[in-house]
């Protein structure tokens, strides 16, 4: 029998008007997309800083919406938070996956989820291939490039890059039922973990966020790695930050946000 999959998702009316995103990637959209993928049962929802209107559109998708202004580190420890007080009388191999309000899950992101760690047994998980592992910040290509906005290329609306550089990062592959996978250094705070990681990498996040403005990605999959927790993500993607200057290659993002 499959783990139970918890979902906490955060979400704010707030965002970076620098960063561009995709016409079919609105908040709302990036919600029921996600909830296509892993269903509402087990979705709680931490809307902050949020409109009475995004209130209400959020309790058609889960009656578990809670509305804090805490701002977005903030409400990153109070997911954690969440989660721990959630998981402490389930199964320690539950699965909690914290999900921001901007990214888009390919169909069939629920079964691959569960593949990492029923088959792999991976401490943490992210669905996210990120570009920037295979891009060289010294290569005067991609110093050129735009910091936001859409810089790489759509064919037949598959994302692919506009430079390739013959750069990447160290790491070691695997295989679960449904595609590979790699050991990847960091991710977004868009990841998956089981309740006993939760339960006891608490303090590992107290410690590295409270009284941060910004959530510390780097360096917090930088410290779990040192803990023998390393994070597994797919080949290809199957979610992306909806960031145009971000989108992960290989996937047509618009026909999966359908």
């Amino acid at each position: 029998m499959s783990p139970e999959i918890i979902v906490i998702y955060r979400i704010s009316d707030h965002s970076n008007p620098q960063k561009i995103k995709p016409p079919y990637a609105s908040k709302e959209n990036c919600l029921k997309v996600l909830v296509r993928e892993f269903g509402s049962d087990n979705l709680y929802i931490i809307g902050d800083n949020i409109k009475e209107s995004t209130h209400k559109m959020l309790l058609q998708y889960s009656p578990n919406v809670e509305c804090t202004n805490k701002g977005n580190t903030g409400t990153f420890l109070h997911s954690w938070n969440k989660a721990y007080d959630i998981v402490q009388n389930m199964p320690k191999e539950t699965i909690v996956y914290l999900v921001e309000d901007d990214y888009i899950h390919c169909r069939g992101a629920k079964k691959v989820l569960l593949e990492a760690f029923t088959e792999l047994g991976a401490p943490y998980v992210t669905l996210y291939d990120h570009p920037d592992k295979y891009q060289d910040k010294q290569d005067p290509r991609h110093q050129s490039l735009s910091k936001y906005g859409k810089v790489d290329i759509d064919e037949n609306g598959i994302r692919k890059p506009i430079n390739v550089y013959p750069t990447g990062e160290d790491t070691v592959l695997y295989a679960s039922s449904t595609c590979h996978w790699k050991l990847t250094s960091s991710t977004t705070m868009t990841f998956a973990t089981t309740a006993k990681n939760i339960i006891e990498d608490k303090q590992d996040m107290l410690e590295l966020h409270t009284g941060k403005t910004l959530p510390m990605g780097g360096i917090t999959f930088k410290r779990l790695a040192s803990k023998g927790k390393g994070l597994l993500s797919p080949i290809p993607s199957y979610s992306t930050h909806a960031e145009e200057r971000w989108l992960s290659y290989f996937v047509n993002w618009e026909k999966e946000a359908l």
